[in-house]
């Protein structure tokens, strides 16, 4: 559905004759980097989460080491504070919750697939869009760096969707 919507709303944009940008950016390595506090923290003010599941929740997150062994050498043993254990429906549902505020963050219509997101914005004026293109970007760059939530820039890129090229569109 996040796939078609996007489809729809860059279309619709189109046929009202907007420019828009869309930028398709990517979370360096999702599930490792999801910082517990943080996450209790939204799941507490934004979810309304607390008391007992809230508890229950820190108990599934917390309390994790891990080690390393090459050869015989083993590390000490080191608390596992940002992951986000893999391979099972809560690790997903826990990583949306965690990134589901981004909307807020901006201006942007934004489209979450878990550790991937469009962001979409539009404007009748070029000059104008550039402009608030790279205002809106600050503002997702404050709100990952305040979340401890790196873009992989080297797989994030974006697309500028011309009403000219609309036809074109509602061929994909």
């Amino acid at each position: 559905m996040a796939v078609y919507d996007t489809h729809e709303n860059l279309l619709q944009s189109a046929k009202d004759g907007l420019t828009t940008c869309a930028v398709l950016c990517d979370l360096s390595k999702a599930f490792d980097i999801i910082d517990h506090d943080i996450l209790l923290w939204k799941l507490d003010t934004f979810y309304g989460i607390r008391g007992l599941p809230l508890k229950l929740l820190a108990s599934y997150l917390q309390g994790r080491q891990q080690y390393t062994v090459v050869g015989d050498y083993r590390s000490s043993m080191l608390d596992i504070t940002q992951v986000v254990p893999q391979g099972s429906s809560r690790g997903s549902l826990l990583i949306a919750l965690c990134v589901n505020d981004l909307a807020k963050a901006s201006a942007f219509n934004s489209t979450l697939f878990s550790d991937d997101t469009v962001l979409s914005i539009s404007s009748g004026n070029c000059i104008e869009l550039q402009k608030l293109v790279n205002t809106e970007l600050q503002k997702v760059d404050e709100w990952m760096r305040f979340n401890k939530l790196p873009i992989n820039y080297s797989k994030t890129s974006y697309m500028l969707i011309v009403p000219e090229a609309s036809d074109f569109m509602t061929l994909l």
